[in-house]
C-alpha cells in the first residue's frame, strides 16, 4: 500500500514548526554552552549547529530545497562532525528526534524510515563509542530508534490530518457553492413549472369553453330568429345547445379537476373528429366533410390530444369568422424522406380547409392559434396557417410519430359514418374550387381570426 504524501504546499508556521525550530535552538545553545569556555572545539561547532538551524527551518525554504534527500545527508554529516567535536550526546540524539518528525512529515514513508534507520545506527554506534558497552549501547540504541519512529510517525499523522482538513474543507465550500446553485435552478424550475401549468390550464379552458360558448352563442342567436318561423327548430336548436353547455360543464370540471383532456382514453381519435364533425353540422349548418385515413396508425395521448384541440379551434374560427359554407377535414398519416440521413420519419398530419373568406390582410394572431403552434412545437411538429390554393384558409398540424410505422388503429370510415363522405384531399380542391364563384358576392372584410 503507497502511503506516500501528495506535493507539500509551504503553508504559514504553526505550533508544530515552532516547536521544532525552538528545539533546535535550545539545543545548539545548550551545546554551545556545554563546552568549557577555554574549549577551541566550541567555535569549530558553533558554525556547524548554524547550518542545522537553517536545515529545520523548512517552512521558508524553497520547494526544490525541501525537498530534496541531501539535506538529511548534509545534516547527518553535521550531526557526525558535532560528535567528532565532543558535542553533547543528549543533545545530538534530540537533534535526531526532529530531524525524524520532519523527514517522516515531508516524504513518503520509505524515505522516513529509511532515514530513521540511519540515525538509529548512528545513535547506537555513538552511544556505544561513548560507553564501550556496545550491548547495553544496542538496547538503547534500539529503544531510541523506537522512540525516532514514533515521533515521525505522530507527525505524519499529523500531517496527514491537516491535509484531510483542508481538503474536507474545500469540498465543503464546493458542495455549499453546489447547494446554492441547486437551490437557485430548483427556485427556477419551480416557477417554470408554475408558468408552463398556467400556460396548459389557459389552453384548456380557451379550448374548451371557448368553442362550447361559441357554438352555444350561435345556436342561440339562429333560435331567436327562428322562434316566429318555426318554433319547434327552434326548440330542437335549444336542446343542442343544452347537451352542449351540459357537455362544456363536464369537461370544465374535469379540467379544473385533474387537467385531463376532455378525449376519453379509450376513444379514438377518428371517433372523437366524427362527433365533433356531426356536433358542428348539427349546430351551424356547414357542410362537413371528414376524410380519414383506412389504416390509422396508434396514436400517443398528447398527439390525439393536440389534434383534436387543433380540429375544436379551426371549426370555431370558421363557424366565427369564415362566412363559409364547406369545410374539409382530413387525416393523414405519411412518411416524409429525410435527406439528411436518408429514414422514413412517419408523421401524422391534420389538415382542415374551408371555402370562406380567407386571411384578412391584418395577419392571423389570436389566443388559440398560438396555442396551437406551442402545441405542436412541444411535440416536435409544426403549425401552418395559410390561404387555401383555391380560396378560404387552411390549417395544418404536422405530428410526427415513432419509428417503425405503427401498426393499424381501429378507426372510423366513410360506411361507418354515413353522414360524412370520406374525401380525398383532390376532391376537397375540386369542390372548394366550384364554390368559389358563390363566395365572390360575399363580404370581402371579415372580423379577424383569433
Amino acid at each position: 500500500m503507497n502511503h506516500s504524501l501528495p506535493e507539500r504546499q509551504l503553508r504559514p508556521l504553526h505550533w508544530m514548526d515552532w516547536l521544532g525550530l525552538l528545539t533546535i535552538i535550545a539545543v545548539a545553545g545548550l551545546i554551545f554552552l556545554d563546552y568549557r569556555p577555554e574549549d577551541p572545539r566550541r567555535w569549530l561547532a558553533l558554525p556547524v549547529l548554524g547550518g542545522l538551524i537553517w536545515l529545520v527551518i523548512y517552512p521558508w525554504q524553497p520547494e526544490q530545497l525541501l525537498r530534496n534527500p541531501l539535506r538529511y545527508l548534509l545534516g547527518t554529516a553535521m550531526i557526525a562532525a558535532l560528535f567528532w567535536l565532543n558535542a553533547s550526546l543528549t543533545g545530538l540524539i534530540v537533534i535526531f528526534f526532529v530531524l525524524s518528525a520532519e523527514v517522516m512529515s515531508l516524504h513518503p514513508w520509505r524515505t522516513g524510515l529509511f532515514w530513521i534507520v540511519v540515525w538509529g545506527g548512528m545513535t547506537t554506534l555513538f552511544l556505544g563509542l561513548a560507553t564501550g558497552d556496545f550491548p547495553m549501547a544496542i538496547l538503547h540504541g534500539s529503544a531510541i530508534t523506537s522512540g525516532y519512529l514514533f515521533v515521525g510517525s505522530a507527525a505524519s499523522a499529523q500531517q496527514r490530518a491537516e491535509l484531510a482538513h483542508s481538503e474536507s474543507q474545500r469540498l465543503l465550500t464546493e458542495l455549499q457553492i453546489a447547494h446554492r446553485q441547486l437551490m437557485d435552478y430548483a427556485a427556477n424550475a419551480e416557477e417554470f413549472a408554475i408558468t408552463q401549468e398556467r400556460n396548459r390550464l389557459a389552453r384548456e379552458m380557451h379550448d374548451t369553453l371557448g368553442h362550447r360558448l361559441t357554438v352555444a352563442a350561435v345556436q342561440l342567436e339562429g333560435a331567436q330568429r327562428l322562434i316566429p318561423r318555426d318554433p319547434d327548430k327552434a326548440t330542437r336548436m335549444v336542446a343542442t345547445v343544452h347537451a352542449q353547455v351540459v357537455e362544456g360543464l363536464a369537461e370544465l370540471r374535469r379540467t379544473v379537476a385533474a387537467l385531463r383532456a376532455p378525449v376519453e382514453e379509450d376513444l379514438s381519435l377518428p371517433s372523437a373528429l366524427t362527433r365533433l364533425a356531426n356536433h358542428f353540422q348539427e349546430a351551424t349548418g356547414i357542410t362537413t366533410h371528414l376524410s380519414l385515413p383506412v389504416k390509422m396508425p396508434p396514436l400517443p395521448p398528447e398527439h390525439r390530444h393536440a389534434l383534436f384541440r387543433m380540429a375544436q379551434e379551426a371549426l370555431t374560427n370558421v363557424q366565427r369568422h369564415a362566412d363559409a359554407r364547406t369545410v374539409w377535414i382530413q387525416v393523414r398519416a405519411m412518411g416524409d424522406m429525410n435527406v439528411a440521413d436518408g429514414k422514413v420519419n412517419p408523421e401524422i398530419q391534420l389538415t382542415i380547409t374551408d371555402d370562406g373568406r380567407g386571411l384578412p390582410a391584418g395577419g392571423t394572431s389570436g389566443y388559440g392559434l398560438s396555442g396551437l403552434d406551442e402545441r405542436a412545437q412541444q411535440l416536435g411538429g409544426r403549425f401552418v396557417i395559410r390561404n387555401g390554393s383555391s380560396g378560404g384558409v387552411q390549417l395544418a398540424m404536422n405530428l410526427p410519430l415513432p419509428l417503425p410505422l405503427p401498426a393499424d388503429e381501429t378507426g372510423l370510415n366513410a360506411e361507418q359514418s354515413p353522414q360524412f363522405s370520406t374525401i380525398p384531399t383532390i376532391i376537397c380542391a375540386q369542390v372548394i374550387e366550384e364554390t368559389k364563384e358563390s363566395k365572390n358576392a360575399r363580404a370581402n372584410s371579415s372580423p379577424p381570426r383569433r
